[in-house]
């Protein structure tokens, strides 16, 4: 019983410590927010802080993953029940940017080390795997349980290639110094439409073999090793 008991006690300081971490990103940014001062708002000792929270790119990394988690919970709900791709889509995308907007300051701050191609925090490196999963899962649901006619062979690869163009919309947004980012907000209106258009057409014959040789390229892309080695 003192085991379970200390146990419980361990994940409710830890998930306090989560809350008051991302408390103190939202408001004071990536640069401004140190592990001391999490553990003072926190009311803890610092080494406590390191037990759950060894860094500042383990904090970057356990807001990554939450949000991603809330922006599957919240799209999936969302989505049910409506079939067009392009609503399916938008909702998705919409509710994305409703999550992340808290944080955009942090994004800005924090961009160079997440797009550092070694860095811990990169979205496409190991310890992002499973969210990048989780997302590119969410991506498979918007299209499976949708009206898209497409390619057979572009339909399988769409939910990683919707993933690279939502990463692409990211960094957009983390660069947009408009007013609540509303040039991605606009941006990403046009764009949905124009991504249903593009692969609706696929699935005309016509256009099979270039479709596939696009495929194929992107397929090579991935295989190429990281290093002459």
């Amino acid at each position: 019983m003192t085991n379970q008991s200390g146990a419980t006690k361990g994940a409710r300081t830890a998930a306090r410590i989560r809350e008051v971490a991302f408390a103190a990103l939202r408001e004071d940014g990536w640069r401004a927010t140190t592990m001391r001062g999490i553990a003072d708002r926190a009311g803890v000792s610092p080494g406590t802080i390191y037990l759950s929270m060894p860094s500042k790119d383990h904090l970057l990394l356990a807001l990554y993953d939450e949000t991603v988690i809330r922006i599957e919970q919240r799209a999936i709900e969302a989505i049910a029940g409506v079939r067009p791709f392009a609503a399916r889509l938008g909702i998705a995308l919409d509710i994305a940017l409703d999550e992340i907007a808290p944080f955009h300051r942090v994004a800005t701050e924090a961009l160079g080390q997440a797009i550092t191609a070694d860095s811990p925090v990169s979205p496409f490196g190991e310890a992002s795997r499973a969210s990048r999963e989780r997302m590119v899962g969410l991506f498979a649901t918007l299209v499976e349980g949708s009206d898209l006619l497409a390619d057979r062979q572009l339909r399988r690869a769409l939910p990683e290639l919707l993933w690279g163009l939502f990463m692409a919309g990211m960094l957009a947004w983390t660069t947009d110094r408009s007013r609540d980012q509303r040039r991605t907000q606009a941006l990403l209106q046009q764009a949905v439409p124009m991504i249903d258009r593009a692969i609706r057409i696929t699935a005309v014959p016509l256009l099979r073999a270039q479709v596939r040789d696009l495929l194929a390229l992107t397929a090579a892309l991935k295989e190429l090793p990281d290093d002459d080695a």
